[in-house]
């Protein structure tokens, strides 16, 4: 899982319960940089599903 991927889980953590617009997640993961939605649709994509991350428990479905 790269850099950008965690700041979008680090963004969709800190607002937990909320919905959080795709504008907010492109901010959060590339501030002052102009990205198109593909990319935020990647980033997503690569979130753990169920897979242990460096240090962070396994999650069970």
């Amino acid at each position: 899982m790269g850099s950008r991927a965690i700041d979008l889980l680090h963004a969709l953590v800190r607002r937990s319960g909320i919905v959080v617009s795709k504008d907010e997640l492109i901010r959060a993961a590339w501030p002052n940089v102009f990205v198109g939605e593909s990319n935020l649709k990647i980033n997503i994509a690569a979130l753990p599903r169920g897979r242990s991350v460096r240090g962070w428990p396994r999650m069970r479905r």
